[in-house]
């Protein structure tokens, strides 16, 4: 079969594009794939734009509990005009076409897919994916190979669900667990007053306050790592106490997952940290940011980031003290 070049101008006939769509459809289909994969984006004339769009780990809540997605690299696809001079040319670098041989290529196919459309019918891409006509609107399957192949470094990571029972206090919180931590502040504050040698009693009826508890990250002396460097946690440095808030930005199976991710935020004046957890005899991570000694510190903090409209961080309050490096935890 002899290909037309692109300065012809005479149509090409009907049965002579059917034989070169089922020749080159599937060679087609992996130079689709390939260049999907190197660049994240492939212009297919007649049919539109395909790229790669990340999707960030995610928070999910619903009646049971609190369900954590793993992040994962989806396809989209976007019904736009491409010329036939740029799709030609991905042509004769994938398929190693030379010019008069992927001439007449770029016609055909826009020509096969825009008649596939119109006409309702699914166009398969072997190794690629199938479009298709969903209530007379373009849409677009990828084949799982390429799926899977665009995820193999999430592979590993499944979602992680966690019961009521297990999962952080949420907006909803019971007023008791508000509450507690406020009273036990209180009383510490009133003791330091009246226990302390030479601390000045208030007299009754005078205005003065009680002092703002500030609870920055210490370290416990025994636990103190002689080798830790300025700027980085020391071992043994308490995170959280007993009762005290943190912001969770997201749980992960894995510890080098946190780490990994955990590079992708940065707060001025607040450290963010991997909180060990165990639930259900499953060990995973928690990536949090923020030490706060209530609930109501902790959401204005995570608001004022606008972590608090993403809807996938959330307040999660420690049930006992948290250790760098230590065997302590939630």
């Amino acid at each position: 079969m002899t290909l037309r070049t692109r300065n012809d101008s005479s149509p090409p006939d009907v049965s002579q594009s059917q034989e070169t769509v089922g020749r080159y459809l599937s060679t087609l289909s992996g130079a689709l794939a390939a260049e999907l994969l190197e660049k994240h984006t492939v212009r297919v004339c007649g049919l539109g734009v395909f790229s790669v769009r990340h999707v960030p780990a995610e928070r999910r809540s619903g009646k049971e509990g609190v369900t954590y997605h793993p992040p994962v690299n989806r396809i989209v696809f976007e019904r736009r005009s491409v010329s036939q001079a740029d799709f030609a040319d991905m042509l004769s670098q994938r398929m190693h076409l030379n010019a008069a041989e992927a001439g007449t290529l770029p016609e055909i196919f826009q020509a096969f897919f825009v008649r596939s459309l119109q006409n309702g019918e699914e166009i398969l891409l072997p190794g690629f994916g199938r479009v298709y006509t969903r209530e007379k609107v373009p849409d677009f399957e990828p084949d799982r190979s390429l799926a899977g192949i665009l995820n193999s470094e999430y592979s590993s990571l499944e979602a992680i669900a966690l019961s009521a029972e297990d999962h952080e206090i949420g907006r909803s919180r019971p007023m008791k667990a508000v509450l507690l931590p406020v009273v036990a502040l209180m009383l510490i504050a009133v003791a330091y007053l009246f226990l302390s040698p030479g601390v000045r009693h208030p007299k009754a009826g005078t205005s003065e306050q009680t002092p703002v508890i500030s609870l920055p990250l210490q370290p416990v002396s025994e636990l103190r790592h002689e080798d830790s460097t300025a700027g980085v946690p020391l071992r043994g440095q308490v995170l959280l106490e007993e009762g005290e808030y943190s912001v969770v930005l997201g749980t992960f199976r894995k510890k080098e997952t946190a780490e990994r991710e955990s590079g992708s935020f940065r707060f001025p004046e607040t450290g963010v940290f991997i909180w060990p957890v165990t639930g259900k005899g499953e060990r995973y991570y928690r990536l949090a940011a923020g030490r706060f000694n209530s609930f109501a510190a902790a959401e204005a903090w995570m608001d004022s980031t606008g972590l608090g409209r993403s809807g996938k961080a959330n307040v999660q309050q420690a049930k006992r003290r948290v250790v760098l490096h230590g065997e302590e935890g939630l």
